[in-house]
């Protein structure tokens, strides 16, 4: 999620292209997570990131109240 840059958000990509495509199926799946994403409590966001860094494994055993 944070290296993700829609079309519309990188405005170079969009001016120097010469025909836009329509989006594929994961940019617009990517677009519907990213609108939802700015929603998130700040400390949502923080524990969800660490699904993107390498070699993450969730616990098998659950701990904590």
């Amino acid at each position: 999620m944070l290296i993700y840059q829609s079309l519309l958000e990188n405005m170079f990509k969009v001016l120097l292209s010469d025909a836009l495509s329509e989006p594929s199926d994961e940019e617009i799946l990517v677009r519907a997570l990213r609108s939802q994403w700015v929603d998130l409590h700040a400390f949502t966001r923080h524990k969800s990131l660490k699904f993107e860094t390498p070699g993450f494994e969730l616990s098998l055993i659950a701990t904590g109240e």
